[in-house]
């Protein structure tokens, strides 16, 4: 049993999904895919190193055997979801942090099962963390981006990496924005100056494409290190498999050294309206909520 890991699962009992082929509109039932999660990782880690971190709403949760913390939602605006996923994945660090055996920290989420070969691969390969940051997958032409489905590290690096995305948001997208906020937090040098100012973070993408290209592609490896494909293609994201959910992993899924696509202006386009549509929506609910309570309507 490797004593120095802590699990957390993290994410709500239900799962939706925000379009496209990870979707699942009428909704996934993660309990059985946590049970299946917690059968495997306790073959590897103490089931005492687990934590279950979610909402209040799922306090009812059958799951017996392990950790559970639950929360009220602080959050009224949050796009993407990301100051909740990371206010979860505080409150699990900081509950298995008061072991002080446990000196390295894997995230997962409640929706993914993740196969023995994955633990056998990390648990082997631990040396990596004390100074990189784990994460699920790179993104082909796309800098200074990583998929968040698996975050692991070593307990210091891990908890800088949570604290920062406490700061303010660095860029519309929330990938880059994650990654811009540890770096900057980080104080890691990456060969550009992250502004303060989302807006002109992504303005900076399409305008310098190849500066920054070029940067993440000289601290990516030393920063960051990914799931290989061979295990990434087996985990299963809301009962199907990464290889059946998505065509061309090694296409999608990876960095490589030369881009054959720019983020344009287009690109930038798409992705402020996204935010915009969002806005919208999370105000028309609200003043229709107000109505509601005031108008009786």
């Amino acid at each position: 049993m490797e004593k120095k890991f802590g699990v957390i699962i993290q994410g709500p009992v239900i799962s939706y999904g925000s379009g496209g082929r990870n979707d699942n509109p009428e909704g996934f039932n993660s309990t059985d895919t946590i049970k299946k999660n917690i059968e495997i990782i306790s073959k590897y880690i103490p089931i005492s190193n687990i934590v279950f971190s979610g909402w209040s709403s799922d306090s009812e949760i059958n799951i017996t055997n392990i950790n559970k913390i639950f929360f009220t939602d602080p959050y009224n605006f949050d796009y993407l979801n990301q100051k909740r996923q990371f206010y979860t994945i505080k409150k699990g660090f900081d509950y298995l942090s008061r072991d002080n055996e446990i000196q390295y920290f894997i995230k997962i989420r409640t929706d993914q099962f993740i196969p023995n070969i994955f633990w056998e691969w990390i648990l082997s390969s631990y040396q990596k963390l004390d100074n990189q940051v784990l994460v699920s997958e790179f993104y082909n032409n796309s800098p200074f981006a990583f998929g968040d489905f698996i975050l692991g590290s070593s307990k210091k690096i891990f908890s800088n990496f949570i604290n920062s995305q406490e700061s303010n948001r660095l860029s519309i997208n929330g990938s880059r924005n994650m990654v811009f906020k540890y770096l900057r937090y980080s104080y890691i040098d990456f060969g550009f100056q992250i502004s303060k100012n989302y807006l002109l973070n992504d303005l900076s993408l399409f305008l310098k494409f190849d500066q920054i290209y070029k940067s993440w592609n000289g601290c990516v490896n030393s920063s960051f290190f990914s799931i290989p494909l061979d295990i990434y293609k087996d985990i299963e994201w809301r009962g199907l498999s990464m290889g059946k959910r998505f065509e061309n992993l090694q296409q999608i899924f990876t960095f490589k050294a030369y881009y054959n696509g720019k983020h344009t202006f287009k690109s930038f386009k798409t992705e402020y309206g996204r935010y915009i549509s969002f806005i919208k929506i999370f105000y028309r609910k609200k003043l229709k909520n107000f109505y509601l309570k005031y108008f009786n309507i």
